[in-house]
């Protein structure tokens, strides 16, 4: 969790069912409300890192869950050419049922312990049934069905780890650089402003302006659905507006109806989403 492009969450942010908040990382909420929070935590093991914590803020008396999860890129594909994973995580949370899930296939291990404190929990298993091309892995409410939910119940959860083999290994950790790069491929949102400047040359006030491209950080997982917040246009007339060409690039196009006029823009951010 050392990447949150989307925003920082350090206050309960309410969240949606199936909604990226940290990279990567969707927040699972049916039938009740939640929230979501990024919290630096120190483990039992003496760890400084970041956690996700998801909390409902409404109640169900059955029917519902609540959970964190990561699609797997082809992760059908992935996860049953393999044979047998681990996945690992420190889990705490005040229910008894949380459990890690194979996406909508199954449980893997037993319930972590529902006392508040901090656990390192542990399942292996092997995939060998049906499921999604972004199949995931959920730490999440479910006995086996949606269950009865409480205002305050809660997950947290940090170092999650998937891995092949039988035995959990160490996390590993990497750079925050190396994070990045890895998280821009599925979303990229800019810091700082972007100026753009220029003249049009259009008679009559018909509309003219400028195209110019924008290169991504990283080569991104597909074309992305790309969008413009924020910023100003002096009093030209202007509007910006972004389109995604490739993985790679998209162009910045800066229009104008005043002709003959110097132009500029000045924006919050824009924003690339290859979401699975």
């Amino acid at each position: 969790f050392q990447v949150s492009q989307r925003g920082d969450y350090s206050s309960a942010t309410a969240s949606a069912h199936n909604s990226y908040t940290m990279d990567r990382w969707q927040t699972t909420s049916v039938g009740v409300n939640s929230t979501v929070q990024h919290n630096s935590v120190t483990l039992p093991n003496g760890w400084e890192t970041n956690s996700a914590k998801i909390t409902a803020s409404s109640s169900a008396s059955s029917g519902a869950y609540i959970g964190l999860s990561q699609p797997v890129e082809y992760g059908k594909r992935i996860l049953r050419s393999g044979g047998t994973w681990t996945v690992s995580a420190w889990v705490k949370t005040n229910r008894n049922d949380v459990v890690f899930r194979l996406g909508a296939v199954k449980n893997m291990g037993q319930p972590v312990v529902g006392d508040g404190e901090w656990h390192y929990h542990t399942a292996t298993f092997s995939y060998d049934t049906a499921g999604s091309d972004t199949q995931g892995v959920f730490l999440i409410t479910y006995d086996n069905a949606a269950t009865a939910i409480t205002t305050n119940d809660y997950i947290e959860i940090a170092e999650f780890q998937l891995e092949l083999g039988k035995v959990a290994t160490p996390f590993e950790h990497r750079s925050y650089g190396e994070e990045l790069a890895l998280c821009q491929r599925y979303y990229y949102k800019s810091t700082g402003s972007i100026y753009l400047s220029g003249q049009t040359y259009a008679a009559n006030n018909s509309v003219d302006g400028m195209r110019v491209p924008w290169n991504f950080p990283v080569v991104m997982r597909a074309n992305p659905a790309t969008s413009v917040s924020g910023g100003n246009d002096g009093g030209s007339n202007a509007s910006l507006s972004i389109i995604a060409d490739s993985p790679e690039v998209a162009s910045l196009n800066l229009i104008s109806t005043n002709s003959y006029k110097d132009v500029w823009w000045q924006s919050g951010s824009i924003t690339a989403d290859a979401e699975l």
